[in-house]
């Protein structure tokens, strides 16, 4: 699972008809067929039955797969479908490791939604499972989870907590996985809360330096998208666009809707700062409008009131005017 942004995420059913192979056949038309089959099967030996079927991890895994497309659009309504769907093809065949990551994946979605009462609950039934299956891997998927949790709710030594007890058993138990890399993007975040920000840099290093030779660009994007913040709050405005950039063209590979979104607004508060108001205006512009496409309520009212802001500042009052009353009916919605 991705890791504090929203990295960013179709229906598949599989339906078996039986067919009539006869019909449309006389009866003598039909014996001489089966005569021919019976022939046919005496003379060659049948192939030997599969020894091991995974039709429903194969199933399990292309329904995390379409939940987490839907995901990447914020769109979590059909995400969560999916992520049920996976979730009872992994609990039919007893999976643990696939009903963990359903787990986490629905506990990620209702968290990314608001609903951090159910995304604790899910988050929760995973951690049992992870341990009873005594799987490194799985264990730090949790921990990952529910330490973003805590960050969520302003608990950071809480959350730093669980990522230092992490750090020593992943790097030798889950040594090269994306779950380490995630875990050092969080650990970064975490810090970077904390006010320690050159130790935070380095985490957030760490991650991009794996994720850049495992080809995880999604991933990628969202540690520079980390780097590019806490260069901002050093000040370093240069290097902070940078990396705001880096993240906008990752994510852009990947068509990674949400991420290009937020990006584009990271782009728009490090070039106003830097005092560039026009161009923090046109960042904005972009950023409402993927927001828009997604219909993200929370990413449009942002860009909205940074959008107010700048239009004020270059003295465009009827585009002030029109953000004002776009940004006015938002609020009458979500009230």
């Amino acid at each position: 699972m991705p890791c504090l942004r929203v990295l960013d995420c179709a229906r598949e059913s599989i339906y078996y008809t039986r067919m009539g192979l006869f019909s449309g056949k006389s009866p003598r038309a039909a014996v001489i067929v089966c005569l021919g089959l019976v022939f046919l099967g005496a003379c060659s030996s049948a192939p030997d039955p599969p020894q091991e079927v995974y039709d429903k991890h194969n199933q399990a895994a292309r329904n995390l797969e379409a939940g987490n497309r839907y995901f990447r659009e914020a769109q979590y309504n059909q995400a969560l479908e999916f992520y049920q769907l996976a979730l009872e093809a992994s609990r039919a065949v007893d999976n643990a490791e696939g009903q963990v990551t359903a787990l986490n994946s629905i506990g990620k979605t209702f968290f990314l939604a608001g609903e951090e009462e159910k995304a604790a609950a899910y988050y929760e039934q995973a951690q049992v499972l992870a341990e009873k299956s005594d799987s490194p891997v799985l264990i730090l998927q949790c921990a990952n989870n529910t330490g973003e949790l805590y960050m969520r709710r302003g608990e950071i030594s809480a959350a730093r907590e669980i990522y230092r007890k992490s750090l020593a058993a992943a790097e030798s138990g889950a040594k090269g996985s994306p779950e380490l890399a995630v875990l050092y993007h969080n650990m970064g975040a975490c810090l970077r809360e904390a006010g320690e920000l050159s130790e935070a840099r380095g985490f957030a290093e760490k991650a991009a330096a794996m994720n850049r030779d495992s080809k995880h660009f999604t991933e990628l994007a969202a540690n520079h998208y980390l780097l590019a913040s806490i260069y901002f709050r050093e000040n370093k405005l240069p290097e902070a666009r940078e990396n705001a950039l880096a993240a906008l063209d990752y994510d852009k590979r990947m068509e990674n809707s949400l991420g290009i979104a937020q990006d584009l607004l990271a782009l728009g508060s490090i070039t106003e700062k830097a005092g560039a108001a026009a161009e923090a205006h046109d960042a904005y512009k972009r950023a409402f409008l993927a927001y828009r496409a997604l219909a993200y309520v929370p990413g449009m009212r942002r860009s909205l009131e940074k959008l107010i802001g700048t239009s004020e500042a270059l003295n465009l009052k009827e585009e002030t005017e029109q953000y004002r009353e776009a940004y006015g009916k938002l609020q009458s919605q979500i009230s």
